[in-house]
């Protein structure tokens, strides 16, 4: 059987009683992580999660703090995928609700391990429900109600009049439009040939950039190269991104670590 955990950003996120309900399924464990300042549950929610029993557990953060509640959710996460038995990680799904994108590379490096590693922004969106359809449905509703039939008869034929006279006196300035035609439609063919612009390169591949760039001046230990790439990347920083980048860059035989040295093996660069 599948099984899927459900971290929850509860700093971030504030799942409804029906939300809950879409996990109440063998199939499913949740975790609940928030800070100190998030003293109470409303009464449904907290009658919804009690009947979940043991598919559900709570973590409150000792301190609070920037990104508190989501550095407990990666050790917690970090913890559920050391116990998986050995195989396990290909029937086991992991999710973590949130709106915050700070989650976005950890989990992009699990998913380059193997794992099944997402990011959702509500419960319906993680489960697959649809929250988009009943917003719809009752737009055309409101519509169809707001005009009469009779009415929406009688308005045809005075608007297939207003338009026929409308084109019987069309301006000399519709006529240059008219002539002017062909050259835009050239302008969207052109458009269309044109190439779109190449993704933003993934952070292995503005690694290696950067460091052809530096060239001579490469950092020479590891300590350094670790510096220059969290300038390079930014601070804001999965735990744990760089030393994975740095493996990944080692298993890929682009660096070589000699005791502290770096040996740098980079690919030619292209420009």
């Amino acid at each position: 059987m599948s099984l899927t955990y459900i971290l929850v950003d509860f700093d971030n996120v504030k799942p409804s009683a029906s939300d809950i309900g879409l996990a109440h399924s063998d199939k499913y464990r949740l975790a609940v992580v928030r800070g100190p300042q998030q003293t109470r549950y409303e009464a449904d929610l907290a009658e919804a999660l009690h009947a979940m029993g043991n598919q559900v557990t709570f973590t409150r953060c000792a301190k609070a703090g920037k990104n508190a509640a989501d550095m407990q959710i990666a050790f917690h996460l970090g913890e559920l995928i050391a116990t998986l038995p050995a195989g396990a990680h290909r029937n086991t799904r992991f999710v973590v609700i949130s709106r915050d994108k700070d989650f976005d590379p950890l989990l992009m490096y699990l998913q380059a391990k193997g794992l099944d590693a997402t990011r959702a922004a509500s419960f319906k969106a993680a489960l697959g429900g649809k929250e988009a359809e009943p917003r719809a449905r009752a737009t055309r509703t409101r519509a169809a109600k707001a005009v009469p039939a009779p009415a929406a008869a009688k308005a045809a034929p005075v608007k297939a009049t207003a338009a026929r006279k409308a084109v019987a006196k069309k301006p000399p300035a519709a006529k240059k439009a008219a002539l002017v035609q062909p050259a835009a439609k050239k302008a969207v063919h052109a458009a269309a040939r044109t190439p779109s612009k190449k993704a933003a390169p993934d952070p292995i591949a503005r690694v290696i950039e950067g460091l052809q760039r530096k060239g001579d001046e490469r950092p020479g230990k590891r300590k350094g190269l670790e510096r220059f790439i969290e300038s390079h990347l930014g601070r804001n920083l999965a735990p744990g991104q760089i030393d994975a980048l740095l493996a990944q860059l080692e298993r890929d035989g682009v660096l070589v670590f000699k005791d502290n040295k770096v040996d740098y093996r980079l690919p030619r660069d292209k420009k």
